[in-house]
């Protein structure tokens, strides 16, 4: 797996005024590269890529966009009456096409909201969408306890592939700050065995 597939793997984006959005600086590190990742309120901006989350009341993304201006990706996504509408430019391509959702609840990115949506609950499945190719992934999180991570006490989330031969092979860990309760720390292997480990620290904490 690389990281362009988990960068869309799950997710979870409360709405968030511009008036009161925080931008948050994070750095993702694999072996000697490295890259900074910002967050500003509903807008995620990574290089040349940057992603935009609509979500209702209750924190379940409804609409996100995609833009890369490396290789003429302006896509929309939304979903409505359980049928995500798919309409834009995608890698110099024309899309226009709908996918039936699985019944599952679409999070487009659970950094933003992880312990939100896992509070009350052990664990949970949703659909997000593959920032490399538009294909649809039902993923599983799960509560795995505390840890310290990145020079802070949090709480552990394991992201898994629902179901299919990966399901048992690949997982990632997202890390959130007890104390409040914000996405700090991301770790996983992305790649076969010796491929070094990718972590995402967040830097302004």
């Amino acid at each position: 797996m690389r990281y362009h597939i988990l960068a869309t793997l799950l997710a979870i984006c409360s709405i968030i005024s511009p008036a009161t959005a925080q931008v948050k600086n994070f750095v993702s590190s694999c072996g000697d590269r490295s890259f900074s990742i910002v967050w500003d309120g509903n807008t995620v901006k990574t290089g040349s890529q940057t992603e935009y989350y609509t979500s209702d009341a209750n924190g379940r993304t409804i609409g996100w966009r995609l833009v890369d201006s490396s290789d003429g990706t302006d896509v929309s996504v939304s979903l409505k009456d359980g049928k995500y509408i798919l309409s834009g430019t995608f890698k110099g391509e024309k899309v226009n096409r709908t996918e039936k959702s699985k019944g599952n609840p679409w999070f487009q990115k659970i950094e933003m909201n992880g312990l939100g949506i896992l509070k009350g609950k052990k664990d949970f499945k949703y659909e997000c969408i593959s920032a490399r190719d538009l294909k649809f992934i039902v993923m599983s999180a799960t509560d795995k306890g505390q840890e310290k991570a990145g020079g802070f006490d949090c709480i552990k989330i394991k992201s898994t592939l629902a179901s299919g031969i990966f399901s048992g092979m690949w997982s990632c860990w997202f890390y959130f700050d007890i104390k409040t309760s914000e996405f700090v720390v991301y770790k996983s292997v992305e790649g076969g065995p010796g491929t070094p480990e990718t972590t995402i620290v967040r830097t302004d904490k």
